[in-house]
């Protein structure tokens, strides 16, 4: 599924709304932040799919959904991708700003530096 651009006023809006969910996670309100990162990650926003992922998988405000988790990372990935080809296209040198997003999706995903065999049963790495 590609990625839109932002409409004006839009990403402002989900960056406040992200700075908000992070600060109510690390004031140790999780059920409200990860209620926050879940909304924001359906409308699409890569960080907010990152950490909606990591909320899934470590049941931080909510139970743990490895598997849910891991929809939400992989969705991460693509629309970081798609976000940094987007910028690519339109004439950044070095991308946009979805390179962490990207990072983080994989390394949750598989923390390893090379490609290990991957437990769909556990949806982690095996070694």
């Amino acid at each position: 599924m590609p990625v839109r651009p932002a409409l004006p006023g839009e990403e402002t809006q989900a960056d406040e709304n992200i700075q908000e969910a992070i600060r109510l996670h690390e004031a140790g309100e999780l059920v409200e932040s990860t209620a926050m990162f879940g909304r924001l990650a359906k409308a699409e926003n890569p960080l907010s799919q990152v950490l909606y992922g990591l909320a899934l998988r470590h049941g931080w405000g909510c139970d743990v959904d490895k598997g849910k988790g891991l929809e939400y990372l992989r969705k991460a990935a693509s629309n970081s991708a798609a976000v940094e080809q987007e910028a690519l296209k339109a004439g950044m040198k070095k991308g946009g700003s979805a390179k962490g997003e990207l990072v983080l999706a994989i390394y949750e995903v598989c923390p390893h530096p090379l490609p290990p065999p991957f437990s769909p049963e556990t949806h982690t790495c095996t070694i």
